[in-house]
Formats: C-alpha cells, sequence, structure tokens
C-alpha cells in the first residue's frame, strides 16, 4: 500500500484508492485537495522540484453512490481474506465456511458471518453460538489489515 492514496468524498467518506501520482495530478488540477501527506515519501517532477507525496486527497464534490444488492460470496473470497486458515485453531488442512452466527439462528450468508474453518472446528461447533462453547476467533472479520494508521480514522 505504499504506493496508494486514500481517497475522501466532499463528506470524507472513502469512496476509493488511487496511485500517488493520480492523487498528485487530482490535486494539481484542483480537482481534490491534499488531507494528509506522507512524511517520507516525496514525488519529484521532470525539472527536479521535489513535492511531499499525498496519503490521503479529498475530492471537492460529493460522489453519489448508486443503491446495489449486496452481492453473494464466494467460498474462495471468505478463504483468501481468512488467509487460507480455520480461524478459530489455525489449521490449514480440511477447511470450510462456518457461520458465526448460526443460521438456524437467524444468522445471514453475508461476509461478515461467514468464516473459514476446518472441518473439526466447525463440527465441534455445530449450530452453536462461539459464545456458548468457547471458541474464539483469532482473526475478526473485516479487520483492517495492511492499511496506513492514517487511514484507520475514516474506516471506523
Amino acid at each position: 500500500m505504499k504506493n496508494q492514496v486514500l481517497v475522501l468524498d466532499s463528506g470524507y467518506i472513502p469512496r476509493g484508492i488511487v496511485s500517488k501520482e493520480r492523487a498528485f495530478t487530482l490535486v494539481m488540477k484542483g480537482s481534490a485537495h491534499v488531507v494528509e501527506t506522507s512524511p517520507t515519501a516525496k514525488l519529484r517532477s521532470a525539472g527536479g522540484l521535489e513535492f511531499d507525496a499525498p496519503e490521503i486527497i479529498r475530492v471537492n464534490r460529493y460522489i453519489r453512490v448508486p443503491y446495489r444488492r449486496s452481492k453473494t460470496v464466494s467460498r474462495r473470497a471468505i478463504y483468501e481474506r481468512d488467509g487460507y486458515r480455520c480461524v478459530y485453531c489455525g489449521s490449514e488442512t480440511d477447511l470450510t465456511l462456518d457461520h458465526v452466527h448460526p443460521k438456524s439462528k437467524g444468522g445471514t450468508n453475508e461476509a461478515s458471518n461467514l468464516v473459514t474453518a476446518c472441518f473439526p472446528c466447525n463440527v465441534r461447533k455445530g449450530s452453536s453460538l462461539i459464545s456458548e462453547i468457547g471458541y474464539s476467533i483469532t482473526r475478526s472479520s473485516g479487520e483492517l489489515r495492511d492499511i496506513p494508521e492514517s487511514w484507520k480514522p475514516y474506516y471506523i
């Protein structure tokens, strides 16, 4: 993520990620302004000028996002998010999907309710809540990994 810049709309809502060069172009054109700069990264022009590289920019207009129904989530996407490991014991073999809040108790098929589990842990859990059997998730669903600390306040 070191060459990427967080793009916020005029309401400071995260709307995307662009390269540092694209962000700098948006700022120079007047379409956006810099919210935070990188303390270490610099951009250099062909003429030898040096600029602080942006880390977060805010566009000057609100970006309207059309309503979309929630997409069905793929098994592979859940496995990738969880690093191909059981979130209960860390095993990398015999993986399945588990509903953290069981469907029999009103759980949904949304990504925030699905985790990767090995078959033995999934069978032991059954239709119980993790709090009922003493399980804990070693990786919280939707955690903000591998992003700069300066971006985290905009995702809360």
